[in-house]
């Protein structure tokens, strides 16, 4: 299928940003201001996303964040046709889907680049990194 990115620069559009400080994200936003998209991994080797404070299912709190594959196969999405959220209202239409990773068991959600009439489940995607300023760096997902 040729590639109907939409090259969206999200840096131009007054859209919400996350706080990279925030305790159980931390290491998430570290690895995407490095370009990597990471996880969550608990002493015995079980990878764990969403984030949490704690290993789940056990009182584990010795997680440490591994970099996981940024490609994978467009697993679902949906179609954003009206918003009110702040920046995103001019983007409209937009697809928000997950994808799941290649090589571990980890689906990841996010904005998708791409003309949603377009996609395709089981599509090949890569994380690519925008950077908003000298803290925040957002993976959004375009065909690989």
């Amino acid at each position: 299928m040729a590639n109907m990115s939409r090259n969206t620069d999200l840096t131009k559009y007054d859209i919400p940003l996350p706080d990279v400080d925030e305790r159980d994200l931390k290491g998430y936003w570290e690895g995407t201001a490095a370009g990597e998209l990471r996880v969550q991994r608990t002493r015995d080797g079980v990878l764990q996303w969403p984030p949490r404070g704690s290993a789940v299912g056990v009182p584990d709190f010795d997680l440490e964040w591994v970099r996981v594959p940024h490609t994978g196969e467009l697993f679902s999405w949906t179609v954003v046709g009206q918003t009110g959220l702040q920046g995103y209202s001019e983007l409209t239409p937009y697809a928000v889907g997950t994808v799941q990773l290649d090589e571990v068991p980890i689906r990841m959600l996010g904005f998708i680049d791409e003309d949603p009439a377009t996609l395709v489940a089981g599509e090949r995607f890569a994380a690519k990194f925008i950077t908003f300023n000298d803290r925040v760096t957002l993976p959004i997902w375009v065909r690989a």
